[in-house]
């Protein structure tokens, strides 16, 4: 009797290790991303796009930028139908200055994504 319940809590210990993992947000590789249109304006830079896998929701984002090239890593996370795909960026031009580039990446590689 010992042994079913040890072997039930570490069954349970694992499913719900496995469920937190798939809620929480991630950087999204680049194969799941759609980018649809750039809009480079005198103060900002607005980056819109979707999700190629209807699973995941849009969360968030990172962006940094060095020598005039803007690096773009977007988050998402496993959703029910809750949450959409779909994503508008914008950042200030003043916090990333003015860019020549910009590059989306996925912890491991990058593509340039502005200009074409």
């Amino acid at each position: 009797m010992k042994k079913v319940i040890i072997f039930g809590i570490i069954i349970l210990v694992i499913i719900c290790g496995v469920l937190v993992n798939m809620f929480l947000p991630k950087i999204v590789s680049l194969e799941k991303i759609a980018i649809s249109d750039i809009l480079n304006e005198e103060k900002e830079m607005t980056v819109k796009g979707t999700f190629t896998d209807s699973a995941i929701g849009f969360s968030g984002y990172n962006a940094s930028s060095s020598e005039g090239k803007v690096f773009l890593e977007i988050s998402g996370k496993f959703s029910l139908g809750k949450m959409d795909g779909n994503f508008s960026i914008t950042l200030n031009k003043e916090k990333y200055g003015e860019p020549k580039e910009m590059y989306l990446k996925d912890g491991k590689k990058s593509v340039k994504i502005w200009p074409k």
